[in-house]
C-alpha cells in the first residue's frame, strides 16, 4: 500500500509583515529581498505574486520570490509602500505583508548625482578655502547657490 501527500496546507510565511528597506536612489532593476514561504506539502510548487500596492514600481518573479524595483522611487511622493504578497501552492494560498520604506537621499547626494548639475567656476565665481566650499548648480535657468562645509 501507498500513501500518498494530500495537498491541506496552505504555504506559511516566516512573519505575517516583512520590512525592508531601500534608498531612494537605487537603479531600476535592484533586487530588494528574495521572498520565501514554505509549504509542508510534497505536492506542487509555490507561484508568487503581488496582489495590492504595487502601482508599477516593483516586479516579483512567480519563480523565485526576488523582489525588484521597476520604476525610480523618490520619498517625497511616497516615503512607504505596503504590497501584499501572496504565495499559492496551486490548491491554497496565504499572503503576507511587504513594508518598503523608502530612505532619504540627502540634497547634496541629489545635487552631485542629478545630470543637471553643472559647477560653473569660470561663469560664476567660485570660492574655495580650508573650510569651505561653494557649489552652484543651474536647474531650469536658474542658479542655485549651496554652501557645503568640508
Amino acid at each position: 500500500m501507498e500513501v500518498l501527500d494530500k495537498n491541506d496546507t496552505p504555504p506559511s510565511w516566516p512573519s505575517k509583515v516583512q520590512k525592508l528597506s531601500i534608498s531612494e536612489n537605487a537603479p531600476v532593476g535592484q533586487q530588494i529581498a528574495t521572498l520565501t514561504a514554505t509549504d509542508e506539502d510534497t505536492k506542487g510548487t509555490i507561484a508568487y505574486s503581488i496582489v495590492t500596492g504595487n502601482d508599477s514600481k516593483f516586479e516579483l518573479d512567480s519563480v523565485t520570490g526576488v523582489l525588484k524595483i521597476i520604476d525610480t522611487l523618490d520619498r517625497e511622493e511616497e516615503e512607504e509602500w505596503t504590497l501584499t504578497v501572496r504565495a499559492d501552492d496551486g490548491v491554497q494560498s496565504s499572503d503576507t505583508q511587504v513594508s518598503i520604506m523608502v530612505s532619504f537621499l540627502s540634497i547634496v547626494a541629489r545635487l552631485i548625482a542629478s545630470s543637471s548639475v553643472q559647477i560653473l567656476p569660470k561663469k560664476l565665481p567660485l570660492i574655495i578655502n580650508k573650510i569651505d566650499c561653494l557649489l552652484y548648480a543651474c536647474f531650469d535657468g536658474d542658479h542655485h547657490r549651496l554652501n557645503m562645509k568640508v
